[in-house]
């Protein structure tokens, strides 16, 4: 978790610059409008393709977890981003995986 939050810029700026996206970091814990208890800690909000807003999420996973990736974002990352999607009330969201070798 130390070395997640210690890599998180670095990853989010390799994300702008693979992609041509603006990046900006989020520092806030956002809250749903309506439901105050629902909350999400975002890493990054950029656009998608439409120039519409997205999120960006970023992780960092060893070597041992790259199979839960094999077939996309795992379901317990999944589950959270769909949350922070809720959240915000933005429809697409990013998700930056870097994976230890």
């Amino acid at each position: 978790m130390k070395w997640g939050s210690i890599l998180e810029p670095i990853i989010r700026n390799h994300f702008a610059a693979v992609t041509g996206k603006t990046v900006m970091e989020v520092k806030a814990m956002l809250q749903h409008p309506e439901h105050p208890f629902m909350i999400a800690d975002v890493d990054g909000v950029t656009t998608d393709d439409d120039g519409d807003p997205a999120i960006l999420e970023i992780k960092t996973a060893s070597e041992y977890k790259r199979d839960e990736w094999s077939e996309g974002i795992p379901s317990y990352y999944n589950t959270q981003v769909q949350h922070y999607l809720c959240v915000t009330g933005v429809s697409k969201a990013y998700v930056a995986v870097l994976i230890d070798s």
